[in-house]
Formats: structure tokens, C-alpha cells, sequence
């Protein structure tokens, strides 16, 4: 969440290329080809694609092409340019269900990731064509987006990174109980997340929406917890404080993180 504006192209690329190949093949990829300009998200997408991932995905757009006719002529150069299954980001619900609708019928169309469970992402779900997925990423709602709108995948942010470790996988365990009808058993397991969830929202998700990149918490989440290596932020980004990462480190204390 934030990692990749302080990573050049060249970095960008290198990491896609290790996680595709770590992947063995066994591993859906979406690599983000975000960019300043439409030569170089080109230039990322074709990369993605001749690596060997899943799906290049793109925010919509804030600023440039908004307009819906412009938005879907952007969208469609790209798409047929870098022909590749795509996931679309829509963050502050800036894509119109109309247009939505539009971009739906291009085959390289897939995945609308839109975050929360409003009106106007009941219009997105209405407005999907040819088997278009429309995914709320937030954890917290999902097993509510399963029963209401049948929402098939969880293209979620850092939770079930964060989370997990081998040998505790309670976010699949209980998609994977809903899917075979153990509602209750379902249910048990993700209210047993309520701590971390806590934790999430105070350290990931409450930063990220005042425009505070949580990037050195999420990193120090993954060293103490001891399941990936998160590692230093980048300039201009700033580490924890030592009275912060203590306070982190309490919290998932209390929550059976550590």
C-alpha cells in the first residue's frame, strides 16, 4: 500500500519477475502498472505480460481522462494495446456504473476492485456484464459480501498477509467453510479476528484514509510477527519511532499476533 512510488521502474519490473517466478506457475499474479504517463504503463504492462502474470492492474484514473467517454477510450487503447486480463482499482468510487458497464465488454476486462459495501458499489455489481467481478478488498466485509451479493473472491489489501502464518490460515478457513454451506463454523472463525481487525484499522487503515502511507507500520507488522521481512521504509517515508513501534508491538501483543 504505497510501496511502489518509492521504487523506480527498473525495481518495479525486477520485483514483478521474482514473484512470478517464485510463483512456480502455481500463484495468480496481478502486477500493478501504475504510471505518470501512458508510454510507460505500456511499457510495464507489456513486461507483466511477458513475464508470466495473471493480470495487470490499474487505478481509475483521479485526474487526465475522467470524462466517461474519455475514461473508457483510455481504458480500451490500454487494453487492447497490452491485451491481458485486467484488474481496475476505484478508489473513491470515481468510476461511473455506466461507464463500468462500457468497459465491461471488452474481454480483457475482469476484475473491478472497489472498496466499501455503498450504493454506488450495488450499482457497480448491477452494472457488470460477460462474467466481470466486481470485489470489495476489505477483509471485515467480505464474509457480509458473500451472503448478500455472492462476491466470489476476496482481492484483499495486506489482511490476510498480515494476518497469517503457515499452519493459521483462519481468512481461508473460513471462506472456504462459507463456500461448502458451514455457515456457523464460517462465522465463529471470522469473529475470531475482531482483535486483529482492531489492529489493522488503527495501524493500516486509519492512516492510509488521513493520506498517511502505512508502509513502516505494515513492514514492522510482517518483522515482528516474523512471517515475511518487511525491512527499512524508503525516503521520503519515515520509520517507526521506538515509542510507536513499542506501542505496535504491544497491540499485537494483545491481539495474538506475535
Amino acid at each position: 500500500m504505497g510501496e511502489c512510488y518509492s521504487m523506480n521502474y527498473g525495481e518495479r519490473m525486477a520485483a514483478a519477475e521474482a514473484v512470478i517466478a517464485g510463483g512456480g506457475g502455481k500463484l495468480q499474479t496481478a502486477v500493478a502498472i501504475e504510471a505518470d504517463n501512458i508510454p510507460t504503463i505500456i511499457e510495464l504492462g507489456l513486461h507483466a505480460k511477458r513475464c508470466g502474470a495473471t493480470y495487470a492492474a490499474l487505478v481509475v484514473p483521479a485526474l487526465g481522462p475522467c470524462s466517461p467517454e474519455q475514461m473508457v477510450d483510455y481504458f480500451a487503447y490500454l487494453f487492447q494495446t497490452i491485451d491481458m486480463p485486467f484488474v481496475l482499482f476505484n478508489p473513491q468510487n470515481r468510476l461511473q456504473p455506466t461507464t463500468f458497464h462500457k468497459l465491461c465488454t471488452f474481454p480483457q476486462m475482469r476484475i473491478l476492485k472497489s472498496p466499501g459495501r455503498s450504493a454506488q458499489n450495488q450499482a457497480l455489481r448491477a452494472a457488470a456484464q460477460n462474467d466481470v467481478i466486481v470485489t470489495d478488498p476489505t477483509e471485515a466485509d467480505y464474509l457480509a459480501n458473500m451472503e448478500d451479493f455472492g462476491q466470489p473472491i476476496l482481492f484483499a489489501d495486506p489482511e490476510p498477509m498480515l494476518y497469517q502464518r503457515p499452519g493459521y490460515t483462519p481468512v481461508n478457513d473460513y471462506v472456504s467453510l462459507y463456500w461448502q454451506g458451514k455457515k456457523k463454523e464460517a462465522q465463529k472463525i471470522y469473529d475470531s479476528l475482531a482483535p486483529k481487525r482492531k489492529v489493522y484499522q488503527k495501524w493500516v487503515i486509519e492512516n492510509y484514509y488521513r493520506g498517511d502511507m502505512p508502509v513502516a507500520a505494515i513492514k514492522k507488522i510482517c518483522d515482528l510477527c516474523g512471517n515475511l521481512v518487511g525491512g527499512a521504509v524508503r525516503a521520503p517515508l519515515r520509520p517507526l519511532t521506538p515509542d510507536r513501534e513499542a506501542e505496535l508491538q504491544a497491540d499485537l501483543q494483545a491481539a495474538d499476533m506475535l
